[in-house]
């Protein structure tokens, strides 16, 4: 497994409906080990929440409120943090509005599947069906089509994370906009219309079907 995200890679992928941008992803997620691919999309995943947290608590405007920042570390980054986990993100996140329902249970997906990646000491894959199943659980509005004949299980499974992490980023990247401008459920609720409306699921890609 690596140990560091590739960075650039993520923050470049602002667009779910890039598609070629998210099989850039896919590939070097597919350098990685099934289970190294799991941790790495959910960690990131979980530093997306983050950022969208910290930028519902405070302003990065001058003048900055010291205190507040401070409350705002405790919060989410001290070893006692209420909000620390990536569980409790994915609940504060969706508890305060700041994300639909759909992102909801694909996250909740993805921590399951982290969390039976992270606590399993023998070998973890795709051929794993807890796991597995997991992954296929993680809606895709947009399939891709016409895959290879050669392209593996890895291959549609990596596609599905590398999506998911474009939508994901898509998502608060707008979000996080909309908070510093302190208008929040209207707009909010225009970003999540294209997932909530077109959000069914008409192909398992980790089953190549």
């Amino acid at each position: 497994m690596a140990k560091r995200r590739d960075d650039g890679a993520i923050k470049r992928l602002l667009s779910p409906d890039n598609q070629q941008e998210v099989m850039a992803l896919a590939t070097r997620l597919d350098r990685e080990s099934d289970r190294g691919m799991v941790l790495i999309v959910a960690a990131n995943a979980d530093n997306l929440l983050e950022h969208l947290l910290r930028s519902a608590c405070i302003s990065e405007t001058p003048p900055v409120d010291k205190g507040r920042s401070k409350a705002v570390e405790k919060l989410l980054a001290s070893p006692e943090a209420s909000l620390g986990s990536f569980s409790a993100r994915i609940c504060a996140a969706y508890a305060f509005g700041f994300i639909p329902e759909t992102l909801y249970r694909d996250l909740e997906q993805l921590r399951e599947a982290r969390n039976h990646c992270a606590h399993n000491v023998l070998t973890v894959d795709f051929t794993d069906q807890k796991l597995r199943a997991h992954i296929d659980n993680i809606v895709v509005e947009q399939e891709r089509r016409g895959f290879e004949v050669q392209d593996t299980l890895r291959i549609r499974c990596a596609y599905r994370l590398a999506w998911f992490t474009g939508k994901l980023a898509f998502h608060v990247k707008h979000a996080v906009t909309i908070l510093q401008r302190g208008n929040t459920r209207t707009e909010l609720a225009d970003i999540w219309r294209p997932l909530t409306e077109g959000g069914s699921n008409d192909g398992n890609i980790a089953h190549g079907e």
